[in-house]
Parts: C-alpha cells; sequence; structure tokens
C-alpha cells in the first residue's frame, strides 16, 4: 500500500536515462536566460502549474526529451519515461489569423527600435504591446489556450513529459526568438520581410518616394547597350548603368551617420562562429571592435579639419591618423569582474571612467555585482592596498577617496583584487581587458555583459554559497526548507538582469 499512489493510481517509477537526449543547458535554478524565455516560464507557472513544472524541469536536465519539432501553431516531442517505448507530446497554441499579424506588424512598424533589434536576434522589452494593440496575446493568456497531449497514463496536465517540453522550448527561445512567432503562425522570413515594407510605407511620402525612385538604377536600362545614357540624373530621371560606372554625381544627396540603435547588430544576429576558439566571450569582444569603429566612423565623417586623404590612408583606415585633431578624451577601461572561485563563475563586464576615485569604484562594484556595501572591503592593487580610512587602518591602506583609478598606472592585462566582508572573504580577481576613449554621449559606468547572480550575503563565503547550490539543487533535502527560509526570498543562481544593475549604476553619482 506504502508504494502506490491513490491519486492518479500509478506506482512510483523511474524514467530510463537515455544518451543523446536533449538537455537543458541550466543545471541549477530557473530555465531561461532572456527575459522572453523567462516569460514564457512565467506565465505557464502562473497558471497554477508550478509543482508540476518542477518534475519536467528534472526531466529536462536530464536529457529524457529525445525529439523536438517546431511547426506554425505545434509542438511535437518525445519524452523518455520509465518504459522502452517514447512517449509523444503534442503541445498546439493557436496561430494568429493573416488579418491579426497585419495589425501586429502595422503596430510594430511604428518602432524603428523593433525591427532593429529583431534582425539582431533580440526581443523588445514592450514588444507585447504592439501585439496588445492589435488585440491579441503574443504568450497565452489562459490555461486553456494551449492544448497538450501525451501518450504517458498520468491524468495530471501538464505531466511531467509535457513540462519537460516546455522547458526545451524555453531554451529554444533563447537560442532564437523568433520561434516564439513561429509558433503562432510566422517564420523569421515573413516577419522580417513585412517589416521592411511596412516600414517603407510609412516612412516615406510620395515625394520622398519619387526621389528614392529617382536614385535607383532603372532595370529596364540595364539591359541597354553598354555606357549608354538614357536619363540624365540631374534632371530627376533615373539614374543610369552608365552614369552610376562613371561616378557621375547626384544632386542633394545625403546620408546621416549616427550611432546604431542596436550595437554589433550583425553578430548578435549571426552568433558565435565555428572558428572562435578563444575563451573570451565573441559578443563581448566583438562588440568593443563594433563600438570603436562607429566612434572612429563618426568621427571621420563629420571632423572638419580632415582635409584631403589620400586613398592609402582610407584603405589602411585609422581615423585618429588621418584627423589632425586633438582629442581630450577621458580614456574609459573595460573591466571583467569575476568572483573568485566561483563554480559556474560570477562575473561582470562593466566600461568604468579612468578618473573616478576608489572609493566611487567600489560603489560601481557593489551595485555591479549585487551586494549591499554592508561589509568593510578593500583593494590590492600591485602589492599596495587601498581603502576606507579608519583610525585602525591594519592594511597600512592609502585613502581610496584620494586616488583615482587611471593613477594606478593600469594596463591592458593587468590584474588587481578587491576584497568585500573579511570574514566571508569575497575577493573579486578584477581584469584589465581593454582601454578605450570615452564616447560623450554614452553614461558611465555601464554594465555590457555578465552571468549569474550574486551570492547572499552572509552565507559562509564562496564554500558556504557552494554548499547552499548542493541543497537547493534537491527539494527532497532535509536542509531544502530551512534554506529557502534563511535566503527569505525565491533565489535563482542563474538570476542576471542586466537592465536593473544599470539603472542601480546611472544613479551613482
Amino acid at each position: 500500500m506504502s508504494n502506490y499512489y491513490y491519486w492518479g493510481g500509478y506506482t512510483p517509477s523511474t524514467p530510463i536515462e537515455v544518451e543523446g537526449g536533449i538537455k537543458a543547458k541550466s543545471k541549477r535554478g530557473s530555465i531561461g536566460d532572456t527575459w522572453w524565455s523567462k516569460r514564457w516560464v512565467s506565465i505557464l507557472e502562473s497558471f497554477g502549474w508550478s509543482s508540476r513544472l518542477d518534475r519536467g524541469k528534472k526531466y529536462a536536465r536530464k536529457g529524457q526529451v529525445l525529439e523536438f519539432n517546431l511547426m506554425p501553431g505545434k509542438v511535437e516531442a518525445k519524452a523518455q519515461g520509465s518504459i522502452p517505448k517514447p512517449y509523444s507530446v503534442t503541445i498546439e497554441v493557436q496561430p494568429f489569423t493573416d488579418e491579426n499579424w497585419d495589425n501586429v506588424i502595422k503596430a510594430m512598424s511604428q518602432k524603428a527600435i523593433f525591427a532593429a533589434k529583431l534582425l539582431a536576434g533580440e526581443m523588445p522589452h514592450d514588444i507585447e504591446d504592439a501585439f496588445n494593440s492589435a488585440g491579441v496575446s503574443l504568450f497565452p493568456d489562459s490555461s486553456k489556450s494551449i492544448k497538450t497531449r501525451c501518450s504517458c497514463p498520468d491524468s495530471a496536465n501538464p505531466c511531467k513529459h509535457i513540462a519537460a517540453v516546455y522547458y526545451i522550448i524555453a531554451e529554444e527561445f533563447d537560442r532564437d526568438p523568433f520561434i516564439l512567432f513561429n509558433l503562432r503562425g510566422r517564420t523569421q522570413e515573413e516577419i522580417t520581410e513585412a517589416l521592411r515594407k511596412s516600414r517603407t510605407m510609412v516612412t516615406e511620402s510620395p515625394s520622398e518616394s519619387e526621389k528614392r525612385s529617382d536614385f535607383f538604377v532603372d532595370t529596364n536600362e540595364i539591359g541597354g547597350a553598354e555606357g549608354e545614357d538614357s536619363g540624365d540624373a540631374g534632371n530627376g530621371a533615373k539614374l543610369s548603368v552608365g552614369d552610376f560606372w562613371s561616378g557621375k554625381e547626384l544632386e542633394s544627396f545625403s546620408v546621416d551617420i549616427s550611432p546604431p540603435d542596436v550595437p554589433a547588430a550583425i553578430i548578435k544576429r549571426l552568433g558565435t562562429p565555428k572558428f572562435w576558439d578563444s575563451k573570451n566571450d565573441f559578443d563581448a569582444v566583438m562588440g568593443i571592435f563594433y563600438t570603436e569603429v562607429s566612434r572612429h566612423a563618426i568621427k571621420f565623417a563629420y571632423s572638419e579639419s580632415m582635409g584631403s586623404i589620400e586613398d592609402d590612408a582610407i584603405i589602411n583606415w585609422d581615423a585618429d591618423a588621418v584627423i589632425e585633431e586633438e582629442t581630450n578624451d577621458v580614456e574609459v577601461y573595460l573591466l571583467k569582474v569575476t568572483l573568485a572561485h566561483s563554480k559556474p563563475p560570477i562575473w561582470r563586464r562593466i566600461l568604468v571612467m579612468g578618473d573616478i576615485t576608489m572609493s566611487k569604484f567600489h560603489l560601481i562594484l557593489q551595485n555591479a555585482m549585487g551586494w549591499s556595501d554592508s561589509h568593510p572591503h578593500m583593494f590590492l592593487v600591485d602589492g599596495e592596498y587601498y581603502g576606507e580610512s579608519d583610525s585602525d587602518n591594519v592594511f597600512n591602506s592609502r585613502d581610496e577617496r584620494t586616488v583615482k583609478l587611471n593613477q594606478l598606472i593600469l594596463e591592458e592585462g593587468n590584474k588587481f583584487s578587491y576584497m568585500y566582508d573579511f570574514g566571508d572573504s569575497w575577493e573579486h580577481d578584477i581584469l584589465v581587458e581593454k582601454i578605450l576613449t570615452s564616447y560623450p554621449d554614452v553614461h558611465y559606468p555601464v554594465c555590457i555583459k555578465g552571468k549569474r547572480a550574486c551570492p547572499p550575503e552572509d552565507c559562509g563565503g564562496i564554500g558556504g554559497y557552494h554548499y547552499l547550490l548542493d541543497v537547493l539543487e534537491d527539494p527532497d533535502d532535509l536542509r531544502y526548507e530551512d534554506m529557502i527560509e534563511w535566503i527569505g526570498w525565491d533565489f535563482d543562481p542563474n538570476d542576471f538582469d542586466i537592465d536593473d544593475i544599470n539603472v542601480r549604476l546611472s544613479l551613482i553619482t
């Protein structure tokens, strides 16, 4: 009797372990890195399915999902249970009608940032507003709007097999946000093409449209005789092939060079290339270069002292070399801050001005990492200590209020340490990755990348934190409830909210 559950009517079983299954990347805490995948999970949990979803989370992490196929309005999958034959899982979400999508595209086209971010592989935070204004919901708005089936005998819905597929869907959303649209009936190509057409209609007046058509080559002229001119560009006719290749200038032709709405959009959209074998994050490394190229391009385009430039100077382009104007830009440090001995690593990549004091740098680190600044701290740079001014001064440290970051004579590749809470001994390794020049329109400090949540304070240092994670990993652990109660909030070790961090950083004066 003790081995038999009357609720559900089935004896407990252990799933057959499989090799090559689709495993969730997350090992602890919540599943999903981006806001839209987290939104998907939170929507499902809001339906009162939390306990059922937790069972599926373990299946997803063990790799019990064998197949996963997504098509408009439907996901079909196979999940391995306790019997040799895998269970068939189907999850259906109602696709939008063509009229619904037309209204959504029209709403999205009103904001250029939507198209920019979507093309960069990012989901705009207020994208749901576009769907709501069209009278539809991007995410399921009730449990009744999702239809599910599983061939297993479990009468609970969702069963653990369906729940596991829900989590795999969440991580698929992380990989490609367009999958969310595909589930609602439109592919990436269809959406981007519709946005492009809609944006053209919205942004161009009839006269502007005529000007655009006057600039582009008439396709009828391409089949003409080589070098034959059939129009006069200066008189408003279409630019012929001959005029184009002869370098004939157009009147009243101008371009606007400005920083992109989404920095490094191309690399974000294409992802990390296969040949990238560096341990450094590809997006972060290339993002630095893209930012520098943008800055140099703007200086190159708008400098009045540029004068004439030789072709060789353009080919071997270095904007600082060809622009003869002095710059008084303050240097900016690109720093990677890693909590020492954390596994997996907890880190932040931040940009800070070089002329800040070390006391201000301490506040930046506190907010970037997520500490509460409730314990003593100390910097150790090249054998010298910098810290708070106090009467004891047991470290014989210099007053951090009187020393600026750029006075430490730091170079790219240098490392130094920051210690917080001498009891728990939270040591931070700080690496100077790059020294740049400042952008006038960028607010510093700013966090540009990071991973994982800051540990709860007073948990016993890095060893105590790893112990805490082990307990939280197993809800059946006898210490689990006590640990949850001690933490006092729903702690997720994988949580990293860059927007929240940058809001706090923006308040540092």
